[in-house]
């Protein structure tokens, strides 16, 4: 898995949602493949995601 360095310079997104964001979004993986790839646990991905969606309805009112 290539991801690029450059989608880490969003400041809106801590440097975990942007890993979990390029996973999630860019490479169609499910939260629980993202999970064991990360060693985390699927409950932290799935939070990580619903902020992302958050974030993103967030920007998109402004």
């Amino acid at each position: 898995l290539k991801i690029n360095v450059s989608k880490f310079s969003n400041r809106q997104l801590s440097t975990l949602e942007v890993l979990v964001s390029c996973l999630k979004f860019d490479f169609k993986l499910k939260n629980i493949e993202i999970s064991r790839l990360l060693s985390r646990d699927s409950r932290t991905i799935w939070t990580v995601v619903n902020n992302i969606e958050r974030k993103k309805i967030g920007n998109k009112k402004e």
